[in-house]
């Protein structure tokens, strides 16, 4: 199947592909799509932000895979600033994983820190 096709049937109104992650200890692989949000420059907390990419239909991305957001996906190419992750610090759960979205960059941030916001669309690979 060609990319074009591929994304003709996969890819939903308002999103863009951002690539293939690929599972680990057992977990399958999957297709990422950002899913555009309607201001992105509104900042949220993590709790927030989390709750902000499930009212969409989405979820926060793993800190593992969320540096293919800036890089390919073509409606966050542009953006600036901090992005919530969905991995929490494994050392102090007060704090979560952050992407910066200029530079490509990953921090952590106390959780109550206010900083944008990409919901994610997984789509598996069945194989």
């Amino acid at each position: 199947m060609s990319k074009k096709a591929f994304l003709e049937q996969n890819q939903k109104e308002g999103e863009s592909y951002a690539g293939i992650v690929l599972g680990i200890n057992g977990e399958p692989d999957f297709h990422v799509f950002a899913i555009k949000p309607s201001n992105p420059d509104k900042t949220y907390t993590w709790e927030q932000a989390k709750a902000y990419a499930a009212s969409v239909g989405g979820e926060l991305p793993e800190k593992r895979w969320a540096s293919l957001l800036p890089m390919n996906a073509e409606n966050c190419k542009g953006q600036t600033g901090w992005h919530w992750t969905a991995t929490q610090d494994s050392g102090d759960t007060d704090y979560a994983w952050v992407q910066n979205f200029n530079h490509g960059s990953q921090g952590d941030y106390r959780k109550s820190y206010e900083g944008r916001a990409r919901a994610v669309r997984r789509d598996l690979i069945i194989q």
